[in-house]
């Protein structure tokens, strides 16, 4: 470094790791006057130099993308962001500020298929029918019933695996660790993966609109197409608006207010500014802490009681009493909901095999571990086992053991969900619809209920087929 510095000195063109630094502390946010420091220590570039590259860097990426967009499928997502702009001499004109604005990516599926440009019209046409006919409960039900074999089979898989990965199993030195009985399941609809599946991922341009009302949400999206060259008066407008179909991802308000813009402009004069070719699609992180709070909330209970806030103080989790949206809480929370779950399993596989300890199933086959594991999810941790307590007699009903059966079941659907996002399983993600709009509904999350039920009435009822194929693409970049 030093040698860099002593060559810097004499001639600016020696600059390869003053480069370096000048870009990375550029994106780092390095300040202007900490930047002039550096330079005059020949550790960086100039500032000016930083922002003039950085400029060019952007309007390359820019010139990029909208070349990709026009020999790929692509789909966009936006969220709101806040960056606080500081100012070393403060004056009446010249403070501190903290501004609230839109940053945006495009995502370029290479291997994506290209949808044809009739399905533009097929998705306006089947939109109309299925306005008129809604999905209903009885639908909603019959979805529900038709994929839980599917289901059913990843949580036997995730109930076995607690008994495999215990350390009193022994997996390592098990006889018959690698029988295909013992592997996941197969997947419902797995996306491509690998190298030449990889998705090419832009950012755009931040923008100075706070994400606050339908007239803002508005003129970010003109912001966007006019970044994308999609602007109005253009070519690439026209074909937008007749012969392609964009899939908008964003988080549950932005979804919400794009919709509510979609409604909104439902009588405009043109396919264009009615927004006729945009899918809207949730994005499903912000859907799994919605759950993981589902379950926080349901459960918690106190620490003198039962329930996730005995287990909390048994292992000393702190700050995990309340539900927080800011800091590690999810993360905090969701280790804490395997490691409870995990609990739970090992002892109802205890109850099931009527083992004394785990590593006594050792000397079991594959096929008798499997038969166990369906034994154990139907009996502790099914809806039918929770049927089969309340049709007891009063005097017989064990609640705790109830709630036991309910939390068994609701962490296993967790768990698959979990599984279903991580492994790109689009195909059990969609199965898994109808059971999260259960949850969200009884547990009083009115918002990601309508967002559920909104891509039910998509999927069975206003999307043409070739468009479903995007609501796989989609789900996957936003995961």
């Amino acid at each position: 470094m030093i040698t860099a510095m002593l060559c810097y000195t004499r001639t600016h063109h020696a600059n390869r790791l003053q480069k370096l630094f000048a870009i990375y502390l550029k994106f780092r946010g390095l300040s202007a006057k900490a930047f002039d420091t550096l330079h005059a220590l020949a550790v960086t570039m100039s500032h000016k130099w930083a922002c003039s590259h950085v400029a060019k860097m952007s309007a390359s990426a820019m010139q990029e993308v909208t070349r990709l967009m026009q020999i790929y499928p692509w789909l966009i997502s936006y969220d709101n962001i806040n960056i606080p702009f500081r100012v070393f001499s403060q004056w009446l004109d010249n403070k501190d500020t903290f501004s609230s604005g839109v940053a945006a990516t495009v995502y370029i599926k290479r291997q994506a298929q290209a949808l044809a440009p009739e399905v533009s019209a097929q998705l306006r046409e089947s939109r109309c029918i299925g306005m008129q006919n809604l999905i209903m409960f009885s639908d909603i039900v019959k979805l529900s019933i038709q994929p839980y074999p599917r289901i059913e089979k990843f949580m036997v898989y995730h109930a076995l695996r607690f008994l495999l990965d215990s350390p009193e199993f022994q997996l390592q030195t098990y006889a018959h660790r690698d029988s295909p009985l013992l592997q996941p399941p197969t997947p419902v609809h797995a996306l491509p993966h690998g190298p030449e599946h990889v998705t090419l991922q832009y950012l755009l341009g931040s923008i100075n609109i706070p994400e606050v009302s339908y007239a803002d949400n508005e003129r970010v999206v003109e912001e966007l197409l006019r970044q994308l060259g999609l602007a109005s008066g253009t070519v690439e407008e026209r074909k937008l608006a007749l012969e392609k179909v964009l899939a908008w991802i964003g988080d549950q308000m932005t979804v919400d207010r794009l919709r509510g813009l979609f409604k909104f402009r439902s009588r405009d004069v043109n396919s264009f500014d009615r927004l006729d070719w945009m899918v809207l699609v949730f994005g499903w992180l912000h859907l799994q802490m919605a759950f993981a709070n589902s379950l926080h909330k349901q459960y918690l209970g106190t620490a003198a009681g039962r329930g996730l806030m005995q287990a909390f103080t048994l292992l000393k989790r702190k700050g995990l009493g309340n539900s927080a949206m800011k800091g590690p809480f999810h993360h905090d929370l969701v280790e804490a909901l395997y490691h409870v779950a995990e609990a739970h399993v090992r002892i109802d596989w205890l109850t099931v095999t009527k083992a004394k300890c785990l590593g006594e199933l050792r000397s079991r086959s594959p096929d008798e571990l499997l038969i166990y594991a369906h034994k154990l999810v139907n009996e502790h941790a099914s809806s039918n086992a929770v049927d089969r307590m309340d049709a007891l007699p009063v005097d017989r009903q064990d609640e705790v053991q109830r709630q036991t059966i309910l939390w068994n079941r609701d962490v296993l659907h967790y768990i698959t969900l979990d599984h279903a996002i991580k492994q790109g399983d689009v195909g059990l993600m969609e199965d898994m619809l109808p059971t999260l709009l259960f949850r969200f509904t009884g547990g009083g999350n009115s918002k990601y209920a309508t967002e559920v039920l909104e891509l039910l009435q998509g999927l069975h009822r206003e999307w043409p087929p070739a468009v479903q194929y995007v609501k796989y693409t989609s789900q996957y970049n936003v995961c």
